[in-house]
């Protein structure tokens, strides 16, 4: 059996690095194209020398059944266009932040929106309670502040007109002052909030009074979670460019 001679193999070796050098990807993969596609063409030549071809027209057949670099390329492109739509840092980037950004934006609309309301609803519903065994000449004190996690106060009076009983509380039970000397928290990320409660459950002699110190989050929260969205977005955007052009590079490329 003849062999390929080097002169026939530096003609495959030519057609591989026109291949090579005009592929749109890494050195790496480069290279392992080119060896690859190397060792085939040359045993496809092998194959024609076994059927009693000459090695030179052998390494013709061959080459001939590969047609061009610039069909080569166009194969390898659709193969490489699935890995590079999947494995594309950008697009993995993109999901990363989007997640990221989808946490902080529902994270700011659940604290604000539900939890602040179903916090202060439940310290209502608490303190309405207190009034009922207040009235049953029951002294009980609900844990508003413990199991409520936006709630930092709650100052609460309890007004009997009919014996002009008067009985204030406070939680924590520790602070012992005033509304107006609870020091607020104010910073960039959140805030102390006030909001106030007037009832007289259905009885005109008890009326019940309450403020309420809850934690608010200010929209500096927002802004990072929207800005984090629309970097997501504009990789997201560069992604799909990116592979637009990856799709339609091969119509560009030189097969000199």
């Amino acid at each position: 059996m003849s062999i390929i001679n080097r002169k026939d193999e530096k003609l495959i070796r030519n057609f591989c690095k026109k291949v090579k050098n005009n592929l749109k990807e890494s050195k790496h993969i480069q290279n392992e194209v080119e060896e690859e596609l190397f060792e085939n063409i040359k045993a496809k030549a092998l194959s024609f020398v076994n059927e009693n071809v000459t090695p030179s027209m052998a390494v013709k057949l061959a080459l001939d059944e590969y047609e061009s670099p610039k069909s080569v390329l166009e194969e390898l492109s659709e193969e490489y266009k699935v890995k590079k739509t999947i494995n594309n840092k950008f697009l993995s980037f993109s999901i990363l932040l989007f997640f990221v950004s989808a946490v902080i934006l529902s994270g700011f609309y659940y604290w604000n929106i539900y939890l602040l309301q179903k916090d202060f609803d439940r310290a209502t519903m608490d303190v309405d309670i207190l009034a009922v065994k207040q009235m049953g000449n029951e002294s009980a004190l609900p844990y508003l502040v413990t199991e409520n996690p936006t709630i930092e106060a709650i100052w609460t009076t309890i007004s009997n007109e009919k014996n002009k009983d008067r009985s204030t509380y406070v939680f924590p039970e520790n602070l012992n002052l005033g509304v107006n000397m609870f020091e607020r928290t104010d910073n960039i990320f959140y805030e102390t909030v006030f909001h106030g409660y007037v009832s007289d459950i259905g009885n005109k002699n008890f009326q019940i009074e309450m403020n309420v110190a809850q934690v608010h989050l200010k929209s500096t929260i927002f802004f990072i979670g929207a800005l984090i969205l629309l970097l997501s977005l504009s990789f997201f955007i560069y992604w799909v460019k990116d592979n637009i052009k990856y799709k339609y590079s091969n119509k560009n490329v030189q097969t000199a």
